[in-house]
């Protein structure tokens, strides 16, 4: 027997144990706000970051949560992965920007050629 069956002691037949039903609505519902304040956040890279967390928390209750809480976590997992796939072109374009900001002000230091290391020694 796996970890998540056990033996019914009245039927005799194996059932599902399932989590807590309010720890798996706890996060459903966790879920949902963290996609709606990823709607509202006005960056892409921190927008696409909550729906990535929303997504990983809706996981828990679909795989071992009760059986209506599991099909609210699937639809939000679903909007969250719809609007993480939405966003993404956005924030690879943010991130790109920052790159090149980042190189165009970082300072160079110039290294020192193998030559002038020996003639040290």
């Amino acid at each position: 027997m796996g970890m998540l069956q056990c033996r019914s002691e009245d039927s005799g037949r194996l059932s599902q144990r399932d989590m807590n039903p309010k720890s798996a609505s706890a996060l459903v519902w966790a879920s949902a706000i963290i996609s709606v304040v990823g709607m509202l956040v006005m960056s892409p890279a921190a927008g696409f970051a909550l729906y990535v967390v929303a997504i990983i928390l809706s996981i828990v209750p679909i795989v071992s949560g009760p059986k209506v809480t599991r099909i609210a976590a699937a639809a939000v997992c679903i909007i969250s992965l719809t609007l993480a796939c939405q966003c993404y072109p956005a924030f690879e374009k943010e991130r790109d920007a920052y790159r090149k900001r980042a190189e165009a002000r970082s300072i160079k230091v110039p290294t020192q050629s193998t030559v002038e290391q020996q003639d040290k020694k």
